[in-house]
This record gives C-alpha cells, sequence and structure tokens, in this order.
C-alpha cells in the first residue's frame, strides 16, 4: 500500500507499507503528478519506507522511471528507512541514484530526514513533515 500526501504547502509525503504491487505504483503516479500541478512550484517529499520491504524489481524499476520524471520540480526527497532494513537500504540507494537527482538522499532515522527536507521548507511546512514522521513509528 501507498498513500501520498500534501500536508502543508509544497511539502509532499508518502508512505509505503508492504506488500508494494505494480498495481499501488500505477495509483501512486496520478496521485502524486496531480499533487505537484496542483502545487506549481519545486516541491519537497518525505517517503516513509520504515514499515516497507524490498519491494520487486519490476516495481523498483517503476520508481526510478517515476523519479526521473519529476525530477525537474523535485527540490529535496528524503527516503526515510528503518536501520534494521539493511536490503531495502540498498535498493533504495540504487533508484535514487539512477534517478539522477543528487538532492535525492536516503537516512536511517527520522531526525536526519526532518534535518535534510527543513533547510528548504518554512516552519509550517517542517512542523508537517515532523508531524508526519511521527504519526505513524515502527512497532
Amino acid at each position: 500500500m501507498i498513500k501520498v500526501g500534501n500536508p502543508k504547502g509544497r511539502v509532499i509525503t508518502i508512505r509505503s507499507i508492504s506488500p508494494i504491487s505494480m498495481d499501488d505504483v500505477a495509483q501512486l503516479g496520478p496521485a502524486l503528478f496531480g499533487f505537484i500541478k496542483a502545487i506549481g512550484t519545486r516541491v519537497v517529499a518525505l517517503v516513509d519506507l520504515r514499515q516497507c520491504g524490498v519491494v520487486p524489481t519490476e516495481v523498483a524499476e517503476q520508481f526510478i522511471q517515476m523519479l526521473k520524471k519529476d525530477n525537474p520540480v523535485m527540490e529535496r526527497s528524503a527516503f526515510l528507512l528503518d536501520s534494521g532494513q539493511a536490503t531495502l537500504g540498498l535498493q533504495v540507494e540504487r533508484i535514487i541514484r539512477e534517478a539522477g537527482n543528487p538532492n535525492r538522499r536516503s537516512f536511517r532515522t527520522a531526525t536526519e530526514a526532518v534535518t535534510f527536507v527543513s533547510e528548504v521548507v518554512t516552519p509550517e511546512e517542517r512542523a508537517a513533515v515532523q508531524a508526519f514522521v511521527e504519526e505513524s513509528q515502527p512497532a
């Protein structure tokens, strides 16, 4: 399951919970690009993968294509992983690298991810990002 939202300003939040299917990715695309279009300027994203496992290769390839498509409007993008997700971490690093935007990074702690996106958002947007990472802590 993938949930996408726009809690404040130009912040887009995405939460992925295993298992992730091609149908989930197909639904994510229109929702994500709908928010991007509505915001109308460069955006900042926080992707919470703490409840996600390694995704099938075809899903990863779709994510790469989606990230490449939104590169021109993505100012910052933080991918939040659980510290115990070594294999997913490698997969996410490959996805980020192949997407080709140096303003996308993965993080093992919520504090690091929030700090990274906070450098380019308003205080109100930062509060929304902080609330997002706190609302669903992994068990």
